[in-house]
């Protein structure tokens, strides 16, 4: 079993040519509503690459955009469970350029700590949890939680220096929120100054690609998968997560593991919102006969 704790919500995505001066004007060429928020598009991800999955996710409200979610759960056969939030389910502005590249504003995230997570499941020594840290003291003590339970963990975007993580988890974050954005070089030097903490980290570059540092191995690139045009970066790194944490839990090599969760994240830019196009088992392995 993996277990994905964080959030959940709805993602309105409009397209424009490209995102203006401050100041200034865009106009939207088209908009779309998905299901969305990090841990439900890494679910998603998990859950068609035939994962035992259990989604725990952040409040939904008893509104049209909590149906949504709902409905789109419910097709997916996704196993989930979430609070209750009283007002509103949150939802996320997604501004997506003719490159692909996106630009997100919130609404509704800022107070969802304060109405928490179901139960976590019952599962054994060893099961698979990811964490991001959407969710503030709450995700913290579902981390502690895990590691009471002798959960293998998997954070993303725990690059805050009060994040606990600790020797033998592993980490994926992006230069969006560690620097170094372009800059492969810089990038590897920084993650050499991080060794000492014992935990394993991917720092993704977009389609750049990724740098890579396990404990006691020299820190190293991995280019990324050369596609077409990418139609929509939103959760490529979600899908990333899904296809690396696939990997690790089939018991694959590191190198193996990369390579899905690669592959993974590139597929998911051939449509629109951060799961729609979430790739299946068969179309990772036939992306990498290429």
């Amino acid at each position: 079993m993996i277990v994905v704790v964080g959030t959940v919500c709805v993602d309105r995505v409009s397209r424009i040519s490209q995102w203006p001066e401050r100041g200034g004007y865009a106009d939207i060429e088209s908009t779309r509503i998905f299901p969305g928020g990090e841990a439900l598009n890494t679910a998603v991800g998990l859950a068609r690459l035939g994962a035992d999955v259990v989604l725990v996710g952040s409040a939904l409200a008893d509104d049209e955009e909590g149906d949504l979610i709902r409905d789109f759960l419910a097709q997916e056969g996704l196993s989930a469970q979430w609070a209750i939030h009283p007002v509103r389910t949150p939802s996320c502005d997604v501004f997506v350029d003719a490159g692909g590249e996106r630009t997100m504003l919130g609404n509704g995230f800022l107070d969802l700590a304060e109405f928490g997570l179901p139960d976590l499941p019952d599962a054994p020594a060893g099961t698979w949890v990811t964490v991001e840290p959407n969710l503030g003291p709450v995700a913290h003590a579902v981390w502690r939680e895990a590691a009471r339970r002798d959960w293998r963990r998997y954070a993303m975007d725990f690059w805050r220096s009060g994040d606990p993580l600790a020797p033998g988890d592993w980490h994926q974050t992006s230069t969006d929120w560690v620097g170094f954005r372009g800059e492969r070089e810089g990038l590897m030097a920084w993650l050499e100054t991080q060794r000492s903490s014992g935990v394993s980290t991917v720092v993704t570059d977009g389609a750049r690609g990724l740098a890579v540092m396990i404990p006691g191995e020299p820190v190293r690139w991995v280019e990324a998968w050369p596609l077409v045009e990418p139609l929509d970066s939103t959760g490529a790194g979600d899908q990333f997560r899904a296809g690396m944490l696939w990997g690790l839990d089939s018991g694959m090599p590191v190198a193996e593991a990369l390579h899905w969760g690669m592959a993974c994240g590139a597929l998911n830019c051939r449509s629109e919102g951060g799961c729609l196009g979430a790739a299946t088992r068969s179309e990772v392995e036939a992306l990498g006969r290429r």
